[in-house]
């Protein structure tokens, strides 16, 4: 017999007991591996100490070898006497990550990368707890390697956190089978004594052996399905809130088609298989998840393959009836009308433009006031669309939509006089004179696209709003916004005020001479404009990226980044920074001369020690931290 450990034991060993040593070094070496021991040096180990007792017998058969592994301390023994040595350390060629036993906190996570990197632990604790307090990633890095990591001293053979969620789930499988017991006893108390005797003679009769494993397998499966929904519970809650809240329009749409949005309680019965088939889909998903993870990381077997081919074919349904119902509601609301409502406002009349004013029953795929020359008085087109079955349908559903404005206002008031299953959406676009001053006060989270040519400024003063100002020309804008989103593209205007709280502001393609923008931790993004920027951030970020002009910028407590901004010849731009950071990356083509006025702030200047352009730069800095740096960009 040649086994795999045979060079570590003599000849005279007979072939039954070279089979039952070869059985025990294989357990020490198993067991050894637990603490990342060599198995070769705890082959030779075992075999030194059974040589020592079989030196005097001239032939070792089964009994023999028998009694000296009786004579031996168990494999489990030979491990931890082995691993206090280091010369039975496995050499892998790298440390091993562990959880800390001596130190720790919490899991033994940062004690064991402090072990691991040779440094103090309590630095890695620091930048965990300071971690956690920028954006939180750090907990989840602490939970994934608490999951990950092993226990070094006690070699366990799943991490800690793992075998914690195994019990758990252990103590429901034995509280799912009690309850079970339970109730088996309470129908064989309710059972007549004939019954009885009956099932008492078949207690007594073997049990086909394939019923009693096709039940086993039953059980087995229902109690991993048990567990996996307890695990899977909130994403069912998750799921089932959506859909929930989708009736009153929270985390509306769930299906967008051609632009008509519809909401499971507006799908109905294509709307509910949709939600159940997603939900049996990413569950199934799920399973599949635990199976492989258990299969490879673990090597435990999860899911046998009967029960693996009935969750393959429960993935392929749900995939074909959540794509089903998608292509139902699509097919039987495949007719569309349409109608258009046309209201008209003299011009010399006061008017309201507020966004607070415009009810509608009826999704606004689009919002639009457009300045144009030739536009004697104000007109506020209303398209309206509505899906059917049929086009008798959708033209009932169409006139179940009515249209109506109040005495001065501008945006229409739009309700339904049905609710039953119907589609619809509409389009208003509000065509204004030139000479008519827009001003716009209130709150709404409707996309407002403003665009044309208008004589007088434009004033906006919105909360929680997105505003879109695009090919437009105007002497001056005035923007006003808390957690507003503003988008200026195609802007040519002398004039433009953005006063920004918590909010963003977007300036592209633009060209503007005087941009004034105060922004208390909001987001500021301007790239490829002709500007002069008069910027006030504060606690804020601003990207400057690919701008023409002058720059005055005060940055306190926030974060400023210039990109390739070309300073216009015997310019002269300010920058200060107190607090906060700057990062400018120029081209060294234009290259301006900076005159640096530095107090206890951290400079690394990267910087070319000549100007290729005629501007000056002023910077300021207090308390800083400034980047300068060149950038090489292809145009």
């Amino acid at each position: 017999m040649s086994g795999k450990y045979s060079a570590y034991y003599d000849n005279n060993f007979t072939q039954n007991a070279k089979k039952i040593l070869q059985k025990y070094i294989e357990d020490c070496v198993s067991n050894g591996k637990k603490y990342q021991l060599a198995p070769e040096a705890i082959a030779e180990y075992v075999s030194s100490k059974v040589k020592e007792l079989t030196a005097e017998i001239a032939e070792v058969d089964a009994e023999a070898v028998m009694d000296i592994i009786g004579q031996l301390p168990s494999a489990a023994e030979i491990a931890n006497e082995c691993r206090e040595k280091p010369e039975f350390a496995e050499s892998n060629g790298y440390a091993q990550l562990h959880l800390s036993e001596n130190n720790r906190f919490l899991g033994g996570v940062c004690g064991g990368l402090g072990e691991y990197f040779r440094i103090d632990p309590t630095l890695i604790r620091v930048a965990f707890i300071a971690g956690s307090f920028i954006g939180g990633a750090a907990i989840v890095v602490y939970i994934i390697l608490w999951l990950a990591f092993f226990e070094k001293e006690k070699g366990k053979d799943y991490p800690p956190l793992v075998a914690l969620i195994f019990q758990v789930l252990n103590i429901l499988r034995v509280v799912v089978i009690s309850l079970l017991w339970v109730v088996s006893k309470k129908k064989v108390a309710t059972s007549s004594p004939q019954q009885t005797e009956n099932k008492t003679q078949k207690k007594d009769e073997p049990e086909p052996v394939k019923k009693r494993n096709f039940f086993r397998r039953v059980f087995g499966g229902l109690t991993f399905v048990a567990m996996s929904l307890l695990l899977y519970l909130p994403s069912i809650l998750v799921l089932l809130g959506i859909a929930s809240f989708s009736l009153w329009g929270i985390f509306y749409p769930i299906v967008d088609i051609d632009g008509f949005q519809f909401s499971f309680a507006q799908l109905s019965i294509p709307g509910v298989v949709l939600a159940i088939s997603a939900a049996v889909l990413t569950f199934l998903l799920f399973l599949l998840v635990i199976t492989f993870v258990g299969r490879l990381h673990f090597k435990a077997k999860v899911m046998g393959k009967t029960m693996g081919v009935f969750t393959i074919l429960f993935i392929v349904l749900s995939i074909f009836s959540l794509g089903s119902s998608v292509a139902i509601t699509a097919f039987q609301n495949r007719n569309v009308e349409s109608n258009t409502v046309v209201h008209t406002i003299p011009s010399d009349k006061e008017i309201n433009f507020s966004l607070e004013h415009l009810r509608s029953h009826v999704r606004v795929e689009s919002l639009k006031i457009r300045g144009e020359k030739t536009a004697e008085q104000i007109t506020v087109r209303c398209d309206i669309s509505a899906r059917g079955e049929d086009s008798e349908q959708a033209e009932n559903n169409l006139q179940n939509i009515q249209v109506s404005w109040l005495e001065g206002k501008v945006f229409p008031q739009i309700v339904k006089n049905s609710d039953d299953f119907h589609f619809e959406k509409i389009n208003i676009e509000v065509v204004v004179p030139t000479t008519k001053k827009i001003a716009i006060k209130g709150r709404s989270r409707k996309r407002l696209i403003i665009e044309g040519v208008f004589s007088q400024q434009i004033e906006l003063d919105l909360d929680h709003s997105h505003i879109v100002l695009q090919n437009i020309e105007t002497p001056e804008i005035n923007l006003v916004g808390k957690k507003t989103f503003f988008q200026l593209s195609e802007v040519k205007i002398p004039l433009a005020k953005v006063n920004l709280e918590r909010g963003k502001t977007h300036i592209k393609n633009s060209d503007i001479e005087n941009l004034m923008i105060h922004s208390y931790r909001g987001r500021v993004h301007c790239t490829e404009s002709n500007i002069q920027l008069q910027l006030h951030n504060d606690k804020g970020h601003a990207f400057i990226m690919e701008n023409v002009g002058v720059l005055e910028i005060e940055n306190h407590r926030g974060h400023v980044e210039i990109r390739d901004h070309k300073f216009i010849e015997k310019s002269q731009s300010s920058i200060a920074c107190k607090h906060g950071s700057l990062d400018i990356g120029l081209s060294t083509k234009n290259l301006p001369q900076f005159n640096i006025t530095n107090s206890h702030s951290r400079v690394r200047n990267k910087l070319p020690n000549f100007s290729s352009g005629d501007a000056i730069v002023d910077l300021n800095l207090n308390y800083g931290r400034v980047y300068l740096h060149p950038v090489y960009i292809d145009h």
